[in-house]
């Protein structure tokens, strides 16, 4: 279906002409106008047209029309493309527009302000200059790891700064679409929508706010790390400044490489340019903040029309906990309770508490030895209260600070959680392991024994605030938009997708290709040290630093022996799965720079053609993709679009296991056993039918095997 050239019935001087009409309400005839010389290489459907003699209206240089054909119904109409500089003749200023005229009867299709005035200014991390990329974290940048070992190194703090920021997606008409409209006073624009959701129910509700501007065009709001995300409402808007900024740069970086309104993506109003509108997506900052939730985020991504929603959480701040005991003077590793005094540093003598029940030493009733325990440390073994109401009842009784003796065996002391009652706790309590306990018992056997409880806690850590995060969570919303995806191997590579997602945004020109990228530097500074980040290991091409191998999905398997942290679960466990997917993906785009460089390709040249490369392999992807289904969805997209990555890719892929002959576990397996490794990369030839031929008879051959 199409249209016919004839119906071109207007001349370009008149679709200029009716777009000066609707600018100024002024009429200029069509005579008016001369042909302007168009550069050489201009499109032979464009004519460059100037003002013939001086007049109200003044175009500072000649105008362009362009013959086009616009989508209306299930035909293309044609249209003239305007764009115009212009301005009235009693000014220095001139406004620059791009118009879309129909090009039978003159009327306007549409307009297109091309002049940047809905800039607004962001206090973020971000680059200042270039594409203006949001920073891992507020942190200095430990992406590649500066050393690549695990040597307790921990990043500073870095400031934020003013960055200026409309948009920078490319539209069907070659526009960026502004990430707020004019004059907002409040940062919720066409792509995201960024409030508190602190209490229940879920959703914005008494108490939750959204960025309010303070000042023209403007979201300047600092965040003090001295003080909790809670502390004042002005924590959580430079947060939430921080999270509309990188949910709205992914949005327009990702639109580029075909994420955008046709293929599914959130938007409040998609323009008429296809897919659903009204989904922009909904993101709640400090999530149920004031119900205890920590440490996590979340995205759900309901299908194109419906809203996907992040939940971002607060992370809980790094602390030092220890109990010296005096003698023998060493320190004992314990815990500090989520209630009461976070940081405290006193030391008394030790005194193991008695209370009225057949238990005498947990402290669960009222203790007897009140005046024993006045002013000193009470000793307390676990038992059936809570911990929370040992520590009430020890301060009850005078007790300067609590510690709590595991009942069991283990390495680590045990958690101390809030609970009942809901009381004031003003002294310090820490947890410590059972065989130090018994320890401190046996020491007090033979006199006084002194103890000091130091803990101090820095104050938690705003989610928002973690790009890397935020990055990986939107990674989901993309993943699921494209691919449909339920079943527990689908799932393992969402959580890899969110990962390669987020070192996607991460890596940047110059950065060493081999060295060690960790996830959430600042998200998760209270569990392990900077090198490993929020995942088992960082992730890198370099084997001795990152090892895993397709294999290592399967539950049971030996894990390679390079420095690893302990971050729960066996092998099939979703983020544990799914860092095998991200290791992989991360080949590749890295193979793919490297080669890049050599064909004198630029950074940014590859980065894109690597963005493009994973929307349309994931747009290719079936449904419940296993590993190796998911891999030849991106090779038949790199085959299409450049033959020259596709050997580079699939060496990529056979190096960690995912080479021709790779076999992935069945699609509804749980423990992902069955997987059959490959690191080899060459062509498949299957042969249906061999005949041979005498002259006098055919003889079938069917060949069997790969």
């Amino acid at each position: 279906k199409g249209a016919r050239p004839e119906r071109f019935r207007l001349a370009p001087a008149a679709a200029l002409s009716g777009a000066l009409a609707d600018l100024y309400g002024l009429t200029v005839r069509e005579g008016d106008f001369t042909a302007a010389n168009a550069p050489a290489d201009a499109d032979p459907n464009e004519v460059r047209l100037a003002l013939a003699q001086a007049g109200p209206i003044v175009l500072p240089e000649p105008a362009r029309v362009r013959k086009i054909y616009l989508p209306s119904g299930d035909v293309l109409a044609p249209a003239f493309l305007v764009e115009l500089y212009a301005g009235g003749a009693d000014t220095v200023d001139s406004e620059a527009w791009r118009y879309f005229i129909a090009a039978d009867d003159g009327r306007v299709l549409g307009r297109e302000d091309l002049k940047i005035h809905d800039a607004y200014d962001f206090r973020v991390w971000a680059d200042a200059n270039g594409d203006k990329r949001p920073a891992d974290a507020p942190l200095k940048d430990f992406s590649p790891h500066p050393t690549g070992m695990p040597d307790g190194v921990s990043p500073p703090y870095v400031p934020s700064a003013i960055v200026r920021m409309e948009g920078f997606n490319k539209n069907p008409m070659g526009a960026v679409d502004p990430w707020l409209p004019p004059n907002s006073n409040v940062a919720t624009g066409n792509n995201c929508d960024v409030y508190t959701d602190r209490a229940n129910p879920d959703g914005f509700g008494q108490g939750d706010f959204r960025v309010a501007a303070n000042g023209p065009n403007t979201f300047d709001y600092n965040y003090d790390f001295t003080q909790s995300p809670t502390a004042v409402n002005t924590q959580a808007m430079a947060s939430m400044t921080m999270l509309f900024y990188t949910v709205n740069w992914l949005h327009d970086y990702w639109y580029d490489s075909g994420f955008n309104e046709a293929g599914k993506n959130g938007q409040f109003d998609n323009f008429g340019r296809g897919g659903k509108g009204g989904d922009r997506l909904q993101i709640q900052a400090q999530d149920n903040v004031n119900g205890g939730s920590r440490n996590n985020s979340n995205m759900s991504t309901p299908t194109d029309g419906m809203s996907p929603k992040m939940q971002v959480f607060v992370w809980t701040g790094p602390s030092a906990s220890k109990v010296t005991v005096t003698p023998p003077g060493n320190d004992v590793v314990a815990t500090g309770s989520a209630y009461g005094p976070q940081t405290a540093d006193v030391t008394a003598t030790v005194v193991l508490v008695d209370d009225q029940r057949n238990t005498t030493t947990d402290a669960c009733e009222a203790i007897v030895n009140a005046q024993a325990v006045a002013g000193k440390i009470a000793l307390i073994d676990r038992g059936t209260c809570t911990f929370k109401q040992k520590t009430v009842n020890a301060q009850t009784a005078g007790a300067a600070g609590v510690i709590i003796i595991d009942n069991v065996q283990a390495n680590t002391p045990p958690a101390l959680g809030d609970g009942q009652p809901n009381a004031q706790v003003r002294i310090p309590t820490m947890g410590i392991t059972l065989a130090a306990g018994n320890a401190i018992k046996a020491a007090l056997k033979n006199g006084s024994v002194t103890t000091r409880l130091y803990r101090k806690a820095e104050p938690d850590a705003d989610g928002g605030l973690d790009n890397t995060v935020i990055a990986h969570e939107w990674g989901h919303y993309l993943h699921h938009r494209l691919a449909d995806c339920a079943l527990a191997q689908c799932s393992a590579m969402s959580e890899g997708w969110g990962d390669f997602i987020a070192l996607h945004t991460m890596l940047h020109d110059g950065d060493n290709l081999d060295g060690a990228y960790p996830m959430a530097p600042y998200a998760s500074r209270s569990f392990a040290e900077a090198y490993f980040g929020l995942r088992r290991q960082p992730y890198s091409v370099d084997m001795t630093k990152d090892g895993l191998m397709f294999r290592h999905i399967t539950n049971g398997a030996q894990l390679p022996n390079t420095p690893l942290a302990q971050t729960g679960g066996g092998n099939n466990e979703v983020h544990n799965a799914g860092e095998v997917w991200t290791t992989v993906m991360w080949e590749v785009y890295v193979a793919l720079q490297k080669a890049g460089k050599m064909k004198g390709l630029t950074f940014d040249d590859v980065r894109r053609r690597m963005a493009d490369y994973v929307v349309g392999g994931l747009a290719m992807t079936p449904t419940d993709a296993t590993f190796t289904e998911q891999r030849d969805s991106i090779l038949a997209v790199i085959a299409a679009r450049n033959k020259d990555d596709l050997g580079v890719a699939a060496q990529a892929f056979a190096r960690r296991g995912l080479g021709s002959c790779a076999k992935s576990p069945a699609r509804t397996s749980t423990n992902f056993t069955g997987v059959v490794e490959s690191l080899d990369a060459k062509p498949r030839i299957d042969l249906s039918e061999v005949t041979l031929d005498d002259g006098a008879r055919s003889l079938p051959h069917r060949p069997s095997g790969p």
